[in-house]
């Protein structure tokens, strides 16, 4: 099992409070199947394409809870992808969030040595995959403001971003008919190595430009000290 200083939660009446009944369930995440949290990009290069956050885990379903067809289960007609998922871990009596999406696919293990089900889960990013946007046509904008643009087309909250201005400045810049992934991956390009783009345990849309590692306060100073006693 998960050690107490972990929590999973499934939103699984899509109230938004993960408070439900069946919406803790840490005590049924099993040991053999690490809980495997995943940002960044593709591979481990800077000009890879940049990735949704996913999560996966495997929970215990002797009960059959996790089954669709058992009629008897309390998540009887709950079950199924989109559902909101929380993963929080608590540390010297804080607690952070790790990784905040939703359901995007599960796979049941009927088998008797496993009786389990395999959650897979995708971060907010993933949506903007088969959004379809078109924009103004702009001149001499920077590579953030052009972010905010395909933000703005999604319908995305202002209150929801944490935008650089960009290093990159773009003479001209437009989509016409483009998936919203593209569009940003488009631009994360035209910033440059070390550019990229994420959704934070908030569920912000974050972009940071080339420069953030030289810039930033979490890249210039210390962040936390490893000892071997």
């Amino acid at each position: 099992k998960v050690p107490d200083a972990h929590e999973i939660r499934i939103d699984w009446n899509s109230d938004g409070d993960f408070n439900g009944t069946g919406e803790n369930v840490t005590s049924r995440v099993l040991a053999r199947s690490p809980v495997m949290i995943q940002y960044g990009r593709d591979t481990a290069r800077a000009l890879s394409p940049i990735a949704p956050g996913s999560m996966s885990f495997e929970l215990n379903n002797i009960s059959k809870d996790y089954s669709p067809e058992f009629a008897s289960s309390p998540l009887n007609g709950l079950l199924g992808p989109g559902r909101a998922v929380r993963y929080q871990r608590t540390h010297l009596s804080t607690t952070y969030t790790m990784f905040r999406g939703h359901l995007d696919d599960y796979d049941l293990l009927p088998e008797r040595s496993e009786r389990s089900v395999q959650f897979t889960c995708l971060d907010a990013l993933a949506k903007f995959s088969g959004a379809t946007i078109s924009t103004d046509l702009y001149q001499g904008i920077r590579t953030g403001q052009a972010i905010g643009y395909i933000l703005d087309k999604i319908g995305w909250p202002t209150a929801d971003r944490d935008l650089d201005a960009g290093a990159t400045l773009i003479p001209w810049w437009w989509e016409e008919q483009t998936d919203a992934f593209q569009a940003l991956e488009r631009v994360v390009n035209s910033e440059g190595p070390a550019a990229f783009v994420f959704v934070d345990a908030d569920g912000k849309v974050v972009f940071r430009d080339r420069h953030h590692r030289l810039l930033r306060t979490a890249s210039t100073t210390s962040q936390a000290t490893f000892r071997d006693t």
